[in-house]
């Protein structure tokens, strides 16, 4: 089995979330991970913005 490998796109942990929102769009994926200083330090999901109401 041959996959088409992607690159990783990750995003700082200082981004802006509405950012963050657009990119997720944008590219078509449900999770980014977070990494401050090449260390990955959480994940943002699609649904987690969504359930976040203080959000925008």
């Amino acid at each position: 089995m041959v996959f088409d490998a992607q690159p990783l796109i990750t995003v700082p942990a200082d981004m802006d979330i509405r950012y963050v929102a657009r990119l997720l769009y944008h590219a078509g994926i449900r999770r980014i991970p977070v990494e401050d200083q090449g260390e990955l330090v959480g994940m943002v999901s699609m649904s987690s913005l969504i359930l976040d109401n203080d959000l925008f």
